[in-house]
C-alpha cells in the first residue's frame, strides 16, 4: 500500500468496522463516547449492553476478546469491584489453599452474581445467585486442593532445555505472552441491568509491605 506519512498505522482500520457486520457495534460505541459523563458512568450501560448484543452476533475469532473488554467496561461503569485472592503467595502440590472471592457494588445499579467458576468447575459452596447491596462486601471463602500431580511452576520458556540459542516451547499458544497464564482463573457471571456479563480474575496474593503499603503479587 501507500507509505504512511503521519501515523504508523495509517490506512489500517482498527475499528469494529473491520469485522463483517461490525458497523453497528462501532456506531453504538461512538454513541457511548458522545454520551460519556464521568459523574454518572452508569448512564451509558444500556448503550454498552446493546453494543455487546450486537458484538455477540459477529463471527470472527478476534471478537470474544473484544467482548471481554465490553464486559469489563460495563462492570466499571456499574461500580463493580471483583477480587480473587489467596492466603499465600506460593503453594506446594498436595496441599490445600484458602481462597477468597470478594465483590463490592459501589453504586445503586442492580447487580447479581449468578455463577462462580474455577477452571471449568462451578463453586458449589457458594450460595448463588447473590444480589449485591450497595457498598456491602460479598465474600466467598473457598478451599482449593492442589493436586499432588501438579508440576512445579516455572517460566514457560524455561521448562524445556534450550536448543542452541533458542528456547523450546511445546504449546504454541504461549509464545509471545510476557508471563505464564495464572495457575487458577476465576470466571464470574454477573447480571447487570438486563445483561449477564462474564468477568475473569487471576489468583493473586495481597499483603502489606512496610515500605510500599498494600501490595499484590501473582500466586505460584
Amino acid at each position: 500500500g501507500p507509505p504512511a506519512t503521519n501515523d504508523l498505522f495509517e490506512g489500517i482500520d482498527l475499528t469494529w468496522k473491520r469485522f463483517r457486520g461490525g458497523a453497528d457495534v462501532d456506531h453504538l460505541l461512538a454513541e457511548v463516547d458522545a454520551k460519556w459523563d464521568a459523574t454518572k458512568p452508569w448512564d451509558i450501560i444500556p448503550v454498552l449492553e446493546r453494543a455487546r448484543s450486537a458484538a455477540v452476533r459477529l463471527d470472527d475469532p478476534a471478537v470474544p476478546d473484544k467482548i471481554k473488554a465490553i464486559d469489563e467496561t460495563i462492570a466499571d461503569c456499574a461500580g463493580l469491584w471483583l477480587d480473587f485472592s489467596a492466603d499465600r503467595e506460593q503453594y506446594v502440590a498436595g496441599t490445600t489453599g484458602q481462597l477468597r472471592i470478594t465483590a463490592i457494588q459501589r453504586s445503586a445499579v442492580p447487580a447479581v452474581i449468578s455463577a462462580l467458576n474455577l477452571d471449568g468447575h462451578d463453586i458449589e459452596a457458594a450460595k448463588l445467585p447473590r444480589t449485591l447491596r450497595e457498598n456491602e462486601p460479598a465474600v466467598f471463602d473457598v478451599q482449593q486442593h492442589i493436586s499432588a500431580s501438579n508440576d512445579y511452576t516455572a517460566p514457560y520458556w524455561l521448562i524445556q532445555p534450550p536448543s542452541h540459542n533458542l528456547y523450546q516451547v511445546k504449546d504454541m499458544r504461549l509464545i509471545g505472552l510476557p508471563e505464564n497464564p495464572p495457575p487458577l482463573l476465576l470466571r464470574a457471571s454477573v447480571r447487570i441491568g438486563d445483561t449477564t456479563i462474564s468477568l475473569e480474575r487471576p489468583l493473586t496474593h495481597r499483603y502489606i509491605n512496610r515500605l510500599r503499603g498494600e501490595s499484590i503479587t501473582p500466586v505460584a
